[in-house]
């Protein structure tokens, strides 16, 4: 009696599809790179100008703050990439990410 799975794993489909895995690769890579480049700009962008004595600059850069941190990442980017073409924006799907 064998004890085991009896299914034999074929690893092949990997050595043809690893061009299409690692040019994923490279573009996880890329949109990581750029994220954290302009997330970081931003973020001290928008500290700074919270940190400004114009009341009113700093309280619409503290509600924008709590617009993005209260609504989940996901719904975020479906309003990039879904919504914002009815209102006549269209982003490519690379800069909308």
């Amino acid at each position: 009696m064998e004890v085991g799975v009896p299914y034999q794993f074929d690893f092949s489909i990997i050595e043809v599809k690893l061009p299409d895995l690692l040019a994923g690769a490279i573009t996880t890579l890329e949109v990581s790179i750029l994220a954290i480049v302009f997330g970081f700009l931003l973020g001290l962008t928008l500290a700074l100008l919270r940190a400004t004595r114009i009341t009113a600059l700093a309280w619409c850069v503290a509600a924008y703050v709590e617009v993005i941190r209260n609504t989940p990442f996901l719904v975020q980017l479906f309003v990039v990439y879904f919504v914002l073409p009815y209102a006549g924006i269209k982003i490519d799907p690379f800069p909308a990410g």
